[in-house]
């Protein structure tokens, strides 16, 4: 089943979307897959904060974003305020990345045309920069030699 958020934010890696059945989900980016995902407790938020006199009064939950701080994402229903983080906001992006490079990469070669011979090499030319391209920014998103190390062998 299809889940319509009622509520999304962006962070530089991850989709934010918030559910009618207070559901927060952190979905990648590059992979877009559901990567994490939590359930939020309005009661025992109201019962912290004891000048929360709103909840439970049909107050519509919405994410909202800091402009100044792209990686930051902040839920509210009345009074309440909650900061939304994923555990690691750049955990295995570069897998994704380069997985996706990978499959880019598989689809490039399996197509084939009819068009002239030096249209075709011009293509494959540029293609290749392109593929290249993506394998340097998996690279850069690799937080370690052995990450780097695994995009470099895959390449």
């Amino acid at each position: 089943a299809i889940v319509v958020p009622t509520s999304t934010g962006l962070t530089p890696h991850h989709f934010i979307t918030l559910t009618s059945m207070n559901e927060v989900r952190f979905i990648n980016r590059v992979a877009r897959r559901v990567i994490q995902q939590e359930r939020v407790d309005w009661m025992s938020l109201s019962q912290m904060s004891s000048t929360d006199d709103t909840v439970g009064k049909g107050n519509v939950p919405e994410l909202f974003m800091d402009i100044r701080r792209p990686d930051q994402v902040w839920l509210r229903k009345g009074r309440s305020l909650v900061h939304i983080s994923s555990s690691c906001e750049d955990r295995d992006v570069w897998k994704y990345t380069l997985m996706k490079c990978i499959d880019t990469g598989s689809r490039r070669q399996l197509k084939t045309g009819e068009t002239h011979i030096s249209r075709r090499a011009h293509t494959a030319l540029s293609d290749e920069k392109s593929i290249d391209n993506q394998f340097e920014h998996a690279k850069s998103l690799c937080s370690n030699s052995s990450q780097k190390a695994v995009v470099t062998a895959v390449r």
